[in-house]
């Protein structure tokens, strides 16, 4: 048997595995909004408003990221969108971290 994995390197194959799992296990809706999530940090919205994200990503970019097509994650915006866990606009989008963290977490039972 090889030598064991540097620390680093068992968190990197760690790291791939749950992306792995994610892809196959989450909807793309749960798996965007776990993604936006991740991106808002701790930022919470003041009472009801929403928290202000730039992404600085194309529709293209997220699809790779979250291995879904482009066209797929313009369906999955829609669907945060009318759950209203977002808006958007050209340039950022605008994040209710409760309704977000509430779609993340229906796949998790």
């Amino acid at each position: 048997m090889g030598p064991q994995p540097s620390g680093w390197r068992h968190r990197l194959v760690r790291d791939a595995s749950d992306r792995l799992e994610s892809i196959a296990l989450y909807p793309l809706e749960a798996r965007l909004a776990r993604f936006l999530l991740f991106a808002l940090g701790d930022r919470k919205a003041a009472a009801g408003r929403r928290v202000s994200l730039e992404l600085g990503f194309t529709q293209g970019e997220l699809a790779l990221l979250l291995g879904a097509s482009r066209p797929k994650i313009n369906v999955a915006l829609g669907v945060l969108e009318n759950a209203s866990a977002l808006g958007r606009t050209a340039d950022r989008l605008f994040c209710d971290p409760d309704k977000l963290a509430l779609i993340a977490r229906q796949h998790d039972e």
